[in-house]
């Protein structure tokens, strides 16, 4: 799993990817995005129980009050 920060700079568009392992460790692994945010994708975390967060912000930098800290869920 890995982010990128926005997909485009002119306005929040963050993106979670995943990609899974591969027999040959030096080939290039397929990707697929797994959700886009409306939010700049800022940092991952994973807490002692494997749990996922992101933290996102609104602004280029975490200015102000606009970060928010989203919980990773199975649907």
């Amino acid at each position: 799993m890995f982010g990128d920060f926005s997909a485009t700079l002119q306005k929040p568009s963050g993106q979670l990817l995943v990609a899974a392992p591969l027999a040959d460790s030096r080939a290039l692994r397929p990707f697929q995005k797994l959700v886009s945010l409306d939010q700049r994708l800022h940092s991952t975390g994973e807490c002692t129980e494997a749990e996922i967060y992101l933290l996102t912000i609104a602004q280029g930098i975490p200015i102000g009050s606009t970060g928010k800290v989203w919980k990773l869920v199975r649907q």
